[in-house]
């Protein structure tokens, strides 16, 4: 499937599920404080899950993992021309409170949840999954245009 085909069923998406599904994770994630990266995973995203201060634990995805990423199921920043998702998560997200939850997209594949941490000029966010755009059923799950 195209990617403007993609990024119409993710658009469609949200505007049948975005205000629902942004009060669910504004009731059960605003004021929790990120407090444990746990460990990274590499499959097609490098990923891991957090641990809030509540005790539960979301997935929460960083960035596309690259080829050799792919294939040796290790992050390599340095390849990728980035920084490690420890290191960020360390520096800009760990014992921060969430602050902020919008709805989107920023590839053609999923919709996530940012949960955005500390202060609103930071722009600091936890990427959590909410749906790939292959589970989509364009009947049910989306607005018809």
């Amino acid at each position: 499937m195209g990617s403007c085909t993609n990024y119409s069923r993710l658009e469609r998406y949200i505007e049948k599920h975005g205000v629902n599904d942004k009060s669910k994770y504004e009731e059960i994630l605003l004021g929790k404080k990120v407090i444990e990266l746990l460990q990274v995973h590499v499959f097609h995203h490098i990923k891991s899950d957090v641990k809030l201060d509540d005790g539960l634990c979301y997935e929460v995805h960083f960035r596309w993992a690259i080829q050799e990423e792919d294939e040796s199921g290790e992050e390599l920043p340095d390849l990728a021309d980035s920084i490690s998702m420890i290191e960020y998560y360390e520096k800009n997200i760990i014992d921060k409170k969430i602050t902020e939850i919008e709805i989107g997209y920023d590839r053609d594949d999923m919709v996530y949840c940012y949960a955005f941490v500390g202060e609103p000029t930071e722009k600091h966010y936890l990427e959590i999954p909410i749906i790939q755009v292959d589970d989509i059923d364009s009947d049910e799950d989306t607005l018809s245009n």
